[in-house]
């Protein structure tokens, strides 16, 4: 909490329904080099089925390092098929603000009331 507090305090915060079974909120910082994303799996209408979101608040100029902050799959807590082959593993991938911001993040979490945290830091 510490390391994001100033973001989470001052940040713009945007909340998004891509479909019946997800809600997604991103807090971006005011000068748009880092960003906190919580992806939340609700319900199960739509079984199997991933999803895909924009994060508009981003930099299209800049590239961003996504990586999960949680929970820990290899500890038991969180969805163990989401663990070390995910693009987001260890130190996570680096993606342009550009695709985040068009065509966005794709994911899949396995089950209902579940959900995942990263953290986006422009490189």
């Amino acid at each position: 909490y510490k390391a994001w507090r100033e973001v989470l305090g001052s940040g713009r915060v945007s909340t998004q329904a891509p479909d019946a079974d997800h809600l997604v909120r991103c807090v971006t910082a005011v000068e748009r080099d880092r960003a906190l994303l919580v992806v939340l799996r609700l319900d199960d209408r739509a079984p199997g089925q991933g999803v895909r979101f924009a994060l508009g608040d981003l930099d299209q100029a800049r590239d961003y390092r996504i990586r999960r902050l949680g929970p820990d799959a290899e500890a038991g807590i969180g969805p163990t098929d989401l663990a070390a082959s995910a693009p987001w593993a260890g130190e996570g991938s680096v993606v342009s603000g550009a695709w985040l911001t068009s065509a966005g993040l794709a994911l899949q979490l396995p089950a209902p009331q579940r959900g995942l945290v990263f953290e986006l830091v422009a490189v």
